[in-house]
């Protein structure tokens, strides 16, 4: 299931790093080096993958930078510079590109994304809330737009189907800015504003104005440049219930989809490149990018609306002040953004009081190296004591505030309270025979966790309005409406398309 939490949470077996014997050789700097090797070997043993690239970051210099597995099915050992893709990690450069023309007075963060990009071809039963969208929303997940790519076919050219069809074909799922979810065509959206306002293909550009004066010099969303480059790393890809991964032994066997690129199908790098953007994040380059400006990439502007910890997103990164491991929390600074595709992933953290990075990438489907990112921090950070869950307990007695009927695409959820305990029921599930577990077990804020077609799923209650009563029922696929208790504007949903392939495939997106 993709992102079902939010990276921050799925990234999260990292442990406080604990008192120890200086004189210990495993705390030495060579002692710490070994170890971040055999664990890397050993996560890279237990995730369908066929190699993994580390590079580790502290005080302006890459401190470490070695691979490990095989780069291809002819057994070459990979090396620091070979590319993986980086999936959704390139969300914050595709920000960089628009907060350069905001810079240059292009555009507005407050600008809409009609004006923007002018022609867009949306349904007239939804022109008032397409009319709303704004930069700002777009950059922080805050569109109402479904994580779905509907109706897009093989050739389509990003800014044609953004611009002509994509609209149409996936209906808004609820009213703009009125809250997190996080949505892939939103960048996609922000690539199709990149090429109208600059008259140049959106992956030209990239390489041009974001990742050349970055010094990623091989840093590229080109299939023929990374053909032409030669090292690469080609590993497995998802599979069928049947035969969960199945190799890629050629790079024409992965898809190269120009529509997504922005959101991050097809950006190639290094770990050592992607730890450009860690130092331009830290300590600035005002030749790329103002530090007003850069300093906005970092700033939490919404909630990610999970479980009341303070996790917050900003402009294509992750934003919050500390993570969770069984069960306990570790408060730090933490800027960070994952990546997956059906072919690779993407680890990238930030501990900005402390200025130090780690990129992780991989080449296989939702791999988890978090291990490895644990033994990559211990080289250069020192994180603090654990302490009690930030989490904000719920009211037995208020659970009622959530009962209700939900509209998701003409389909009810009804959730209803009885004795402390909150339940609920989907005659279109059970039509269907899509298993759940109807209790919902509380974890925090308004956030509540239950099992969809074998599938963990939290939802969220969220209200309309800041303190106003509960009107969202919501999910990253999935976004009900209160029926009895309607906000200004009503939609047609399409969440049970996104469910649909969420349980069937990892998502309907390709990446996250």
């Amino acid at each position: 299931m993709i992102r079902t939490l939010p990276v921050t949470i799925l990234a999260v077996l990292l442990s406080a790093c604990n008192g120890s014997n200086n004189n210990d050789p495993a705390n030495t700097t060579e002692g710490k080096t070994q170890h971040l090797r055999t664990v890397a070997q050993q996560d890279l043993s237990a995730n369908p993958a066929s190699a993994v690239s580390v590079a580790v970051y502290k005080d302006g210099e890459v401190v470490f930078a070695e691979a490990f597995g095989s780069k291809n099915s002819a057994g070459e050992s990979p090396t620091a510079t070979t590319l993986f893709q980086i999936g959704s990690t390139t969300k914050m450069f595709t920000a960089m590109s628009v907060l350069q023309q905001v810079e240059q007075g292009k555009l507005q963060l407050n600008q809409t994304l009609t004006e923007a990009l002018p022609g867009l071809l949306y349904p007239d039963a939804q022109s008032e809330n397409w009319q709303q969208i704004n930069l700002h929303h777009l950059l922080t997940h805050q569109t109402g737009l479904p994580d779905t790519y509907e109706g897009m076919t093989e050739g389509d050219e990003l800014t044609g189907y953004m611009r002509d069809r994509y609209p149409t074909e996936n209906p808004m799922i609820n009213p703009p800015g009125r809250f997190y979810n996080y949505s892939n065509p939103a960048w996609s959206y922000l690539g199709a504003v990149t090429e109208y306002q600059t008259t140049l293909p959106y992956a030209e550009y990239m390489e041009q104005s974001v990742f050349q004066p970055l010094g990623m010099g091989r840093t590229t969303m080109n299939q023929n440049t990374v053909r032409q480059d030669g090292d690469y790393a080609l590993g497995v890809t998802l599979g069928s219930a049947l035969v969960p991964v199945v190799p890629v032994n050629e790079l024409s066997d992965i898809d190269d989809i120009p529509v997504a690129i922005p959101a991050g199908s097809y950006t190639w790098s290094t770990p050592t490149e992607v730890l450009k953007m860690a130092d331009f994040l830290l300590e600035g380059n005002e030749q790329v990018l103002s530090d007003e400006l850069r300093q906005q990439i970092t700033q939490p502007h919404v909630s990610q609306n999970f479980a009341g910890l303070p996790l917050d997103y900003g402009y294509g990164i992750m934003v919050s002040d500390g993570f969770f491991y069984q069960e306990q929390w570790y408060p730090v600074k933490l800027w960070e953004h994952g990546g997956n595709t059906y072919e690779y992933t993407s680890m990238f953290w930030i501990l900005p009081e402390q200025k130090a990075a780690v990129s992780i990438l991989s080449s296989g489907p939702y791999n988890d190296f978090t291990p490895t990112m644990f033994a990559a921090l211990d080289m250069v950070a020192e994180l603090p004591e654990a302490e009690t869950m930030p989490v904000t307990p719920v009211d037995s007695a208020a659970l009622s505030r959530f009962a209700g009927r939900y509209e998701i695409e003409g389909e009810w959820v009804y959730v209803t309270e009885q004795d402390g305990q909150l339940t609920f029921s989907v005659p279109f599930l059970d039509n269907n025979n899509v298993p759940y577990v109807p209790q919902l077990m509380h974890i925090g804020g308004d956030s509540f966790l239950t099992q969809l077609a074998g599938q963990e799923m939290v939802f969220t209650f969220l209200p309309d309005q800041p303190d106003g009563e509960i009107v969202y029922l919501t999910s990253r696929y999935l976004v009900g409406i209160r029926s009895d208790n309607e906000p200004a504007a009503r939609l047609r949903m399409v969440g049970w398309n996104g469910l649909k392939h969420q349980v069937h495939r990892q998502g309907n997106a390709r990446l996250n």
